[in-house]
């Protein structure tokens, strides 16, 4: 059986996915700064801040990989306050580096279509605080890639369905 550390395991995504590697017969452990409404057979819930380093994580030397969707994926709130996207975003992408480094652990990283630009700026640029910190947090991850088993990202467009926060009218 396979261990998965899923950071956001109780967000939208997060529920989902831990659902499905559970159902494939994997033990999933479950970093959230929330505690899910169920929590699963072979789910084991840590209360953690990615914004703070990881500790104490039993079952780290047979972990896989690690899924990384914790963020703080509003825009609007990316604008009204940057500093929560840099300690959230980048600051915890660091966080889950450092703890994937020391175990030589693969990475499985949630960007996000907010990375581009549009056609006036050629694309490059993303238009959002919010897209700026998860580009950091894509090079963060590519800079470190040698020293990471492995690095893998997903760039996420227009993500929703059953399940999703609607009293966030921020998203």
């Amino acid at each position: 059986m396979n261990y998965y550390l899923v950071t956001g395991g109780s967000g939208f995504i997060g529920r989902y996915l831990v659902n499905r590697l559970i159902k494939d017969k994997n033990k999933v452990i479950n970093l959230d700064i929330k505690k899910p409404k169920t929590i699963f057979k072979n789910e084991t819930f840590i209360k953690h801040n990615v914004k703070n380093k990881i500790k104490n994580i039993k079952y780290k030397n047979k972990i896989k990989a690690v899924i990384h969707l914790a963020a703080q994926t509003s825009s609007i709130i990316s604008e009204e306050n940057p500093q929560l996207d840099l300690l959230t975003n980048v600051i915890g992408t660091s966080n889950i580096i450092q703890f994937c480094k020391d175990y030589k652990i693969p990475i499985l990283f949630s960007s996000s279509m907010a990375v581009y630009g549009n056609k006036k700026n050629n694309a490059k640029t993303s238009l959002s605080i919010y897209g700026i910190s998860k580009k950091f947090s894509e090079n963060l991850l590519f800079h470190h890639n040698e020293s990471i088993n492995k690095v893998s990202i997903l760039r996420l467009f227009n993500v929703y369905g059953p399940g999703q926060n609607l009293d966030n009218l921020k998203q």
